[in-house]
């Protein structure tokens, strides 16, 4: 006889509003019934009634760990649907940003994780890096945490050098902040314990449900929406970490692992945009401006730009496609967005963390209920981006 145990909705134990009702043999787990919806806002039925612009601040709203990647998402979905794109420049920003909000992502992750174990220190470095980190939002935006910054093929504000200067300065001393974190888990053996060999995932399971991200990475599966090139990544290189094992502990070490390639990639970005390599980007790059400029962004508007960005807003009704699919590789895997024309105006988004947490089931069983809430949080959801 199994007992049911009703675990949640309450947080921080289940990260959010989620319900897990687990049938178990002492404290064994033999069956999981996932029951979602105790989040929903309606988000997609919401932005279906709004023009582009009103729209943006939800996607802050959705994955609010990595607010600008969705949003990054939203206006690549709507320059595909008109046929137009932004201007080098702007690539290059929200690329920045976008990796910017991968350590913002991983960083929460691992240290939470850590938290749901038992282990508390690895939080107090990690918030405070946090929490400078996303001084360089409200620098930029005005807003902490939800930006609502990125604007059809352009930015609402400039970004100074100095920013550029602070940002460089803090991956410097970021840098030693890293290596304390890998020096307080990577080598205590108590963490490592609880995560190998736990929650294993196979491959072929994967494959079925179309799981993408870190879980599909760890699996060993090559799914990485970057190389698909949208934005600046066609032109900037980056490595990809996979695992073996397939468990908790090879999630965490690509975490790990992604936050050290991110700094990387921010480098390289802000090297190129502050000195003379912005030009040689610029010459080797295919990707036009919406105005047919490639200068950088300004937030002086003149009464050309006015008429030139009407030009581009009005055939968004009349766009010669009756529906389009944008995705985008978010910190969590593959952020998708369908846009349907006919017969009416229809938007449906899916996100990594819906289909991961949905079948959780399927690689939970015949494990010990300490041991779910080390999958659960491995697996790195957010109930904003599950249950929309």
């Amino acid at each position: 006889m199994g007992m049911v145990l009703n675990l949640g909705p309450q947080h921080p134990s289940t990260h959010g509003v989620l319900r897990l009702i687990c049938i178990v043999n002492g404290e064994i787990i033999q069956w999981i019934i996932t029951e979602l919806g105790l989040l929903h806002r309606g988000t997609e039925k919401l932005i279906e009634v709004q023009n582009y612009n009103g729209s943006l601040p939800y996607f802050d709203r959705m994955d609010y760990v990595s607010t600008i990647t969705q949003e990054v998402l939203f206006m690549n979905a709507i320059e595909k649907l008109i046929n137009a794109r932004g201007n080098s420049y702007v690539s290059l920003i929200r690329t920045l940003f976008i990796e910017l909000n991968r350590i913002l992502n991983h960083n929460l992750a691992i240290t939470t994780h850590a938290i749901d174990l038992g282990l508390f220190t690895s939080m107090l470095w990690s918030f405070e890096e946090r929490e400078k980190l996303i001084c360089f939002t409200e620098a930029f935006s005005g807003k902490r945490l939800h930006a609502a910054v990125m604007l059809l093929g352009r930015l609402r504000y400039d970004i100074t050098i100095s920013w550029f200067e602070a940002l460089f300065y803090w991956l410097l001393h970021y840098a030693t902040i890293h290596k304390e974190l890998y020096l307080i888990l990577s080598l205590n053996l108590l963490w490592i314990s609880r995560l190998f060999g736990i929650g294993i995932v196979n491959s072929d399971f994967i494959r079925y449900l179309g799981i993408t991200g870190i879980m599909a990475r760890a699996a060993g599966i090559v799914i990485d929406g970057r190389l698909s090139g949208f934005e600046a990544y066609e032109k900037i290189g980056f490595s990809i970490y996979l695992g073996r094992n397939s468990d908790c502990l090879d999630r965490y070490y690509i975490r790990y692992n992604e936050i050290l390639e991110a700094m990387k990639i921010i480098y390289s970005l802000i090297r190129v945009v502050t000195v003379s390599g912005f030009n040689s980007y610029l010459s080797n790059s295919t990707n036009s401006g919406v105005q047919g400029s490639i200068s950088p962004n300004s937030s002086f508007i003149s009464m050309e730009y006015v008429i030139a960005e009407f030009l581009h807003f009005f055939p968004f009704m009349y766009s010669l496609f009756s529906c389009i699919k944008c995705s985008i590789e978010s910190s969590k895997g593959l952020y998708s967005i369908f846009i349907h024309k006919f017969p009416f105006w229809t938007i449906n988004i899916i996100s990594n963390d819906f289909i991961s947490i949905s079948q959780i089931n399927k690689f939970c069983r015949n494990i010990n209920i300490a041991d779910l809430i080390a999958v659960l949080g491995s697996i790195d959801f957010v109930l904003g981006s599950v249950d929309l």
